[in-house]
């Protein structure tokens, strides 16, 4: 039987090479894209009406055992249809999507994909013709895995010669990390879990700015809960695919957004690299439009996806 990262890279062939006969070898009769049922036939049918695609996948998160994976993947697009309210303008635009993947136990077939793409991104470049592509500097995971392998990380030990957790490590790791945000004590203990610079979506920070991307969403919403709805662990390549949920009340303006007394519920998916048992690496979609639809009723609600 292929590894579930096989039958991903060729789905991605399939759609890239347009051999649309070929899906229902990969993906389920039955199965879901972002909670809407779907057949390869009505998801064939969707692609095509959608507008040209090319997709180059870029980091993937793999846990065989929890037939599992998440991917980084890097859109092309030239739309033929309204887009968030917005007309098609013949341009083609490019993207960054971060896709976790659900496969069958028995035949190692698709059988959910939950896809968040940068919809900003997306709005930006179609209501500004002119606007320049802009998309996070991303490393490949080959690219990823090779540094790895070169500082030591691939046989288990890290550039200090301490051994890299092991994926129940990786999982409990992320959940400390994350529970130092919600318990509001990354001042103190953000240290532990990441390196005191930290590459997010390509821009190098020092850890104290790393900390603001947080601590800024926390003094807007006071209360937000960063809820943890689907963790992906990989050991090998010392990844960690996740997709958060947020909930809280905005007292205060985040994203040009001022608060009306609403709550709010928006999510992100994130992908980290550790090295040495510390999160190095930082590549993240938040949904920041489904953020501003809540209170402002501004856009669309629709989801591009793969």
């Amino acid at each position: 039987m292929a590894s579930i990262r096989e039958v991903f890279e060729s789905v991605i062939r399939c759609l890239n090479e347009r051999r649309w006969e070929d899906l229902p070898k990969y993906v389920q009769s039955s199965f879901t894209v972002n909670g809407g049922e779907h057949t390869p036939d009505s998801y064939v049918a969707e692609l095509k009406t959608s507008g040209d695609t090319e997709i180059a996948l870029e980091i993937v998160t793999v846990d065989e055992r929890s037939r599992r994976l998440g991917a980084t993947i890097l859109v092309k697009w030239k739309p033929c249809q309204p887009v968030m309210g917005l007309e098609p303008t013949g341009k083609t635009i490019q993207f960054m999507d971060q896709l976790l993947v659900w496969f069958a136990d028995d035949d190692a077939m698709i059988s959910h994909i939950v896809t968040l793409s940068d919809r900003e991104s997306i709005h930006h470049q179609l209501s500004e013709p002119d606007a320049a592509t802009t998309t996070a500097t991303i490393t490949t995971s080959h690219a990823l895995d090779d540094s790895i392998k070169k500082q030591g990380g691939g046989s288990g030990v890290g550039t200090s010669g301490s051994t890299e957790p092991n994926g129940r490590d990786l999982e409990k790791t992320y959940r400390d990390y994350l529970d130092c945000i919600n318990k509001r004590t990354m001042q103190t203990d953000l240290p532990k879990f990441c390196h005191p610079r930290v590459f997010h979506n390509g821009q190098e920070l020092s850890l104290d700015k790393y900390r603001h991307l947080m601590q800024d969403a926390i003094e807007a919403i006071p209360d937000i809960n960063f809820g943890l709805h689907t963790l992906i662990t990989d050991k090998d390549a010392q990844r960690v695919a996740v997709r958060l949920e947020f909930t809280g009340t905005p007292v205060k303006a985040i994203q040009d957004v001022e608060p009306n007394g609403r709550p709010v519920h928006f999510t992100e998916h994130v992908t980290y690299q550790f090295r040495d048992g510390k999160i190095d690496r930082v590549w993240s979609i938040v949904d920041w439009v489904s953020y501003r639809q809540q209170l402002l009723h501004r856009y669309v609600d629709d989801q591009t996806s793969l």
